[in-house]
């Protein structure tokens, strides 16, 4: 549930909003519409989401219906299958089955719903903004706006508003394809050689096609002809020449376009636009990127002008002069959200900030969206790995906008803020609404949750040495196993005689082995690698051990397996049979047999074991530490090609920053790492992977010092080192107090004169943490690697 101060501002919007079916046809629209939002800043999700795309629809669905004449019925469609809302669905649905196919990608569904909230939120405060909207719409040759008496309504931004804000990524799906190739191609080619760099490009050889409003009423495209003489020359049935004469008509000319009647008097910038706009596409395809919002917008144009020719098939002025002044500005504005920054601020076109008069619904959605980083949920690979916001504190006014973005235990690293008032302030002329300007802050709300997770998800994919071997490993693995249970009277098949569905199984315990190594910092290598084998220690074979269990029971269960608890609580088992089953994890059982129950005809699969590792008995606990204490021994066995366990990069680092802390800490008795208890030297490695991710947000990278690449000597300046050594200590802070520990003068039992956050911590204190990362480069070095800048 989100808490957010977005809710009087909302209100104050909804109080103020009267809309013209309430009021002439005696709905009850603004009142659902505004609980729908409510509802939404109360439980963001995609549910309550789409209530919104709904409702906004449920008003604002170009049907027969005449909303023209006070309470009109008449018989005509009950439903009409609304283009757009199968856009958003379809939008939706390429994300959230194509994240782990892209590198970078964040959630747009419910992201384009809070665009469409701070906009009305920020409508609602600024006068200086209401003000300029309604003289942008008063001063064009359009009459038909939302109006409450001779006034302009505020429902007339409500629904340019919705359809620019709601609609504005719904081409996102397009991007998302030409990011899946692009992934796809460099991963390939990467995984052959680091020579190769492929630049890809999506190819539309009939974007024509596209790029053309259906034709159901000739006369569609009259009235605007009538205004604008100019368009006699532009083909009025092309988006793309639609929306270059509407950002021609904004940004270069303003009110003075009626003059023009012949072609040759065009000026060279409108010439230019279409130009461009119409050949949008081979101009992406040289520059290797897809602009969604370019897509988005010819689909609202389409979208729309295939409804209203359907149901406004007269030659009434007013009625296509709904399209071609609301909804072209909705959608020119869809395009210009990021076609502005893009192109037309780079040198072919040179223009400079967007000011809110030439162009205010643009103006607002270049700010929301640019604004819009709270609760937006990370789909792609690299997206996933990286620090979010998760809620906003906003202050509006006329004089100034202040957002404060709040984050959970995490940062954005250094600059975020400058950098997002830069690009703002670069993009838009910001004083003209806001006098005294924008203002963006971070605040970290520390809780008790933390970034250093418990346990931590290897991202070490399966070795290519290991996959050309995983079934010997597997077979070997089993054909141990066998012996064991031979010599305690639980004669099992060989691994030749076991059915596929059992060969699965130990081909998936010989594939875990690479992914539970990275979990205490190692990996595994060619018997030739220089790096000495490492030998796992009990501790870690006991750690690894419950590892390996939570393995098994997720692929029993993900193959039709229960626990005894689960089929008795169901009825699919007597409590004779639950009572026998239990016993198997009683001290001193070592049956092979009556461990699991199964009725194959009712499909009923129960199984002894599918218990917490705690919960089993000392045999069983032993089934899984088996094949962890043997991994070496397995490894070595691999033919041709024998493999070997060895420590990776970050724990031969991790011991060698615990060794420079003994070196200039004031404590006394500080134990070597390997004196230390497995516990504290595992939290030491998860700290050193978080460390190794503040870094990362600082453009650094660790690597091995063969590697391309100059090694800093040390940080540019101390704003780094303080801002590695805070978020470093507060991580560490947040897992001891989920571990028990609590303040105290003095290092003793569960007590430590460090339990407390950064701000309050003694200064002796943080010049060690400081220090820590001040000698961090020659840390670095001294096991063979070095910090580079990326």
């Amino acid at each position: 549930m989100t808490e957010n101060n977005l809710k009087p501002y909302i209100d104050d919007f909804f109080n103020d909003l009267d809309l013209y079916d309430d009021y002439k046809n005696g709905h009850n629209y603004k009142d659902l519409l505004h609980a729908s939002v409510i509802r939404f800043l109360d439980f963001e999700n995609t549910y309550t989401a789409y209530e919104i795309y709904e409702n906004f629809f449920m008003i604002y669905q170009i049907t027969d219906e005449d909303k023209s004449e006070e309470k009109k019925v008449k018989p005509g469609h009950v439903s009409e299958s609304n283009t757009l809302l199968k856009l958003v669905n379809m939008m939706k649905d390429y994300e959230d089955h194509t994240g782990k196919l892209i590198e970078k990608q964040r959630d747009h569904f419910i992201h384009s719903v809070n665009v469409f909230v701070l906009g009305l939120a920020i409508y609602s405060q600024n006068v200086n903004y209401q003000d300029i909207f309604e003289d942008y719409i008063e001063r064009s040759p359009y009459e038909k706006y939302y109006k409450i008496g001779d006034e302009l309504s505020r429902e007339e931004f409500l629904y340019r508003w919705g359809i620019a804000a709601l609609f504005h990524d719904i081409g996102y799906p397009v991007e998302i394809i030409g990011n899946q190739l692009a992934k796809f191609v460099n991963d390939g080619s990467q995984s052959i050689s680091s020579k190769y760099k492929v630049n890809t490009a999506v190819n539309f050889r009939n974007f024509n096609e596209l790029n053309t409003i259906v034709k159901v009423d000739p006369n569609f495209p009259e009235i605007y002809r009538q205004d604008y003489p100019e368009t006699n020359f532009i083909n009025l049935y092309k988006p793309t020449d639609i929306m270059a004469h509407q950002i021609f008509t904004d940004l270069y000319v303003g009110e003075d376009i009626k003059a023009i009647e012949h072609f040759d008097e065009l000026s060279g910038d409108l010439k230019k636009l279409i130009f461009h706009l119409n050949n949008f596409i081979d101009y992406m395809a040289e520059n290797n990127f897809i602009d969604h919002g370019f897509f988005s917008s010819i689909f609202v144009l389409n979208s729309y002008a295939a409804l209203m020719q359907k149901y406004y098939n007269d030659k009434e002025k007013e009625k296509y002069a709904y399209f071609f002044y609301p909804v072209v500005n909705s959608a020119t504005s869809i395009l210009l959200h990021n076609y502005y920054r893009g192109t037309l601020q780079n040198e072919d076109f040179n223009l400079g900030k967007l000011k809110p008069n030439q162009n205010p619904l643009a103006y607002m959605l270049i700010l929301c969206d640019e604004l819009q980083e709270w609760n937006r949920r990370p789909i792609g690979v690299k997206d996933l790995k990286k620090n979010h916001v998760n809620d906003i504190n906003i202050n509006i006014s006329n004089n100034k906008l202040n957002v404060e973005y709040i984050l959970k235990n995490s940062s954005l690293g250094l600059g975020f803020t400058e950098d997002k008032e830069d690009l703002i302030n670069k993009l838009l002329d910001v004083e003209a609404i806001f006098i005294n300007g924008l203002n963006v802050d971070i605040t970290t709300d520390l809780d008790n949750d933390t970034q250093i997770e418990d346990n931590m998800v290897s991202e070490t994919e399966t070795p290519n040495i290991l996959l050309r071997n995983i079934e010997e490993i597997a077979r070997a693995s089993h054909e141990r196993y066998s012996e064991i249970e031979a010599s305690k009277g639980n004669p099992i098949e060989s691994y030749d005689e076991m059915d596929a569905s059992k060969k699965l199984s130990s081909v998936r315990q010989a594939k875990s082995y690479p992914y539970k190594l990275n979990l205490i910092g190692c990996e595994i290598v060619p018997q030739s690698n220089p790096k000495p084998e490492h030998i796992l220690s009990d501790d870690e074979v006991d750690f690894l051990a419950v590892n390996e269990h939570e393995d098994w029971c997720r692929e029993k269960r993900n193959t039709g397996w229960i626990s005894p608890k689960e089929a008795l609580k169901n009825g699919l088992i007597t409590e004779d049979i639950y009572d026998q089953l239990m016993k198997a994890n009683e001290e001193g059982f070592t049956s092979n047999v009556d461990n699991k129950y199964e009725d194959k005809e009712k499909g009923i699969h129960v199984h002894a074991n599918l218990v917490r590792f705690e919960e089993l008995n000392s045999d069983s606990k032993e089934k899984d530490k088996r094949p962890i204490r043997e991994i070496c021994e397995i490894l070595r066995m691999v033919k041709g090609n024998p493999l070997k366990i060895v420590q990776t990069n970050l724990r031969r680092l991790t011991i060698q920053m615990h060794e420079a802390y003994r070196e200039f800490s004031d404590e006394e008795d500080i134990p070597e790492f390997n004196e230390l208890p497995f516990e504290v030297k595992y939290n030491n490695y998860k700290q050193t992977i978080y460390i190794n991710k503040l870094l990362s947000e600082l453009d650094y990278k660790i690597v091995p010092i063969e590697e391309p690449g100059d090694a800093i000597q040390k940080f540019e300046d101390d704003k780094e080192i303080t801002y590695l050594a805070k978020n470093e200590h507060n991580a560490w802070y947040l897992k001891k107090l989920n571990q028990g520990y609590v303040y105290g003068p003095k290092k003793e039992g569960m007590k430590n004169p460090k339990i407390k956050q950064w701000d309050e911590l003694k200064s002796n204190y943080k010049k060690l943490n400081k220090k820590t990362f001040k000698k961090l480069p020659e840390t670095c070095k001294k096991v063979g690697l070095k910090i580079v800048k990326t």
